[in-house]
This record gives C-alpha cells, sequence and structure tokens, in this order.
C-alpha cells in the first residue's frame, strides 16, 4: 500500500498511479520463472472536499467507504482523514 499525504490535487496522485503501475507492469523472472504483478489501484480524495464543503458551512455527510485492515493500521490513515 501506498499512501500519498501531501498531494495537493487529484491529478498529482494520478501521476503516482501511472508511475507505480509502470514499474509493476515490468515482467520479473525469479529463479526461472516468470512472474506478473497485477495491480489494483484506487485514489480516494473524498476527506478534502467533505472537508471544504463543512468550511463552507455545510453539515458533515456520513459516507460509507471500503477500507483495507492495512490502511486502518497505517499511521495516521484516520487523523489524515480528519485533517483533510
Amino acid at each position: 500500500m501506498v499512501l500519498l499525504s501531501d498531494v495537493a490535487h487529484a491529478q498529482d496522485a494520478a501521476v503516482s498511479a501511472d508511475k507505480i503501475l509502470v514499474a509493476l507492469s515490468a515482467l520479473y523472472t525469479v529463479d526461472q520463472h516468470e512472474l506478473y504483478i497485477t495491480v489494483s489501484i484506487g485514489i480516494v480524495t473524498y476527506c478534502r472536499q467533505a472537508r471544504a464543503w463543512q468550511d463552507a458551512g455545510l453539515p458533515p455527510l456520513r459516507i460509507a467507504i471500503n477500507v483495507s485492515a492495512v490502511e486502518l493500521r497505517a499511521k495516521d490513515f484516520v487523523q489524515g482523514c480528519k485533517r483533510s
């Protein structure tokens, strides 16, 4: 998992995602076996938008998102959403 905590714009996250996809799409050989890696990338920018709406005077929204156990254990993941 890669958490990008200082992303100013969604496009910045997309650039990082493209770089990750390129790096992982290469063919790797391990003990004379070809290894292909599949990647799933999700980009979430909702937290920042929700904060902007609250700052504009709108009431807080409740949302449901899929979060992996790895994300929940990541340092400052929840706090990062609260700050955004």
